[in-house]
């Protein structure tokens, strides 16, 4: 579906998402928007219990992609839509966690930085903080600064208490 796009795709492909959009049923809707925004592989299992049974109608479909043992969605989808991503409170957590581990599992630091995004998005500033704050060590050497330090910056001042700040002095 999205394979083979050139830069006339793409630019068609944005001025017909909005439509297209609305003929998906709303779970493969919601799910291929949820899968484009986290922006990072997920294993199947996890993309379902996260995004519901829209998943797999979308796998069978060939409108995500599957990399092995993980789906993703993408980025052009959340470049397009402009809704918030659409899980639970249960799910963001479980989403965070889950790119938390990847993160400290696998020495992905881009992990971190997406799992801090996520939750700051989300209005989950101190969790953010938490994510952010712990896995410091993993990020600070490999040219993933930036990232870090601007999804720190999107957090509201409120969001940040005492004890995460001092954390990352």
């Amino acid at each position: 579906f999205f394979q083979r796009l050139s830069l006339r795709s793409v630019s068609g492909f944005r001025k017909l998402w909005p439509e297209a959009s609305r003929v998906l049923p709303e779970r493969e809707r919601n799910a291929l928007c949820g899968l484009s925004k986290v922006g990072w592989p997920l294993e199947l299992g996890m993309a379902r219990s996260v995004f519901g049974e829209g998943v797999d109608e979308l796998l069978r479909r060939g409108i995500i992609m599957q990399l092995g043992d993980s789906v993703m969605g993408h980025s052009l989808v959340a470049q397009c839509d402009d809704s918030r991503m659409p899980i639970d409170h249960y799910g963001q957590g479980r989403l965070a966690e889950h790119l938390r581990k990847v993160a400290a599992d696998g020495n992905e630091p881009a992990a971190v930085v997406r799992a801090g995004q996520i939750l700051a998005d989300l209005g989950r500033a101190e969790d953010a903080v938490e994510v952010l704050a712990t896995q410091w060590e993993n990020i600070r050497d490999l040219g993933f600064l930036e990232p870090y330090l601007k999804t720190l910056a999107s957090l509201p001042r409120e969001g940040r208490s005492a004890e995460h700040t001092s954390e990352l002095q």
